[in-house]
């Protein structure tokens, strides 16, 4: 009996001294783009809600390079380029609707979004950089300026009406007509 425990320890030693699983080997350890502007908290997390209402957010802007350092199954950490701290962003609340992969390869893209920023209107661009919704901005760019809608409480980007929280208390409901934003109203958020 002592053998046969001997021999599960030093299995059980190698297998964790083995490589590790990788989740996302074609998102990890490389670098990628952000999709949009993405909001983390100062415990350096943020989930696909992708909430923006943490006193002063730490917002990865639209476009920057990020490097995938490890990934988990419903996690990955970020290095954001010229940053020296990782971020966390997990998959959460989209269950529903998508899998983490899915969102991660949502959230990371392999070209840079700026450059079709680079050929919207000034205004358009401003709005985005600066994460605000505009009337007239198509459901791309409000993508970019936002983030993705929290897919728990929007069915998708094809629908014609998203909710984006500003608040905990509050929410900004996004109403798009022909594909483009037609208004913004603010609400009290649902419950949960």
């Amino acid at each position: 009996m002592p053998r046969v425990l001997a021999l599960g320890l030093v299995v059980m030693l190698v297998s964790a001294c083995g490589p590790k699983i990788r989740h996302y080997p074609e998102l990890s350890n490389r670098w990628l783009f952000a999709c949009c502007n993405l909001h983390f908290n100062k415990r350096f997390y943020a989930s696909d809600a992708n909430y923006s209402y943490a006193p002063d957010p730490i917002v990865v802007p639209a476009g920057t390079p990020v490097f995938v350092i490890d990934d988990n199954p419903a996690e990955l950490h970020l290095l954001p380029e010229g940053q020296n701290q990782s971020l966390e962003l997990t998959f959460k609340f989209g269950t529903s609707r998508m899998t983490a992969d899915q969102y991660f390869h949502t959230v990371l893209l392999e070209s840079d979004p700026r450059e079709a920023m680079a050929r919207t209107p000034s205004e358009v661009a401003t709005a985005i950089q600066e994460g605000r919704l505009v009337e007239g901005m198509t459901k791309a760019q409000a993508v970019m300026a936002r983030g993705y809608p929290p897919f728990h409480r929007t069915e998708g980007i094809e629908a014609d009406v998203w909710t984006y929280y500003e608040n905990a208390d509050q929410v900004d409901v996004v109403q798009f007509v022909d594909g483009k934003l037609a208004t913004v109203t603010r609400t009290d958020a649902p419950s949960r």
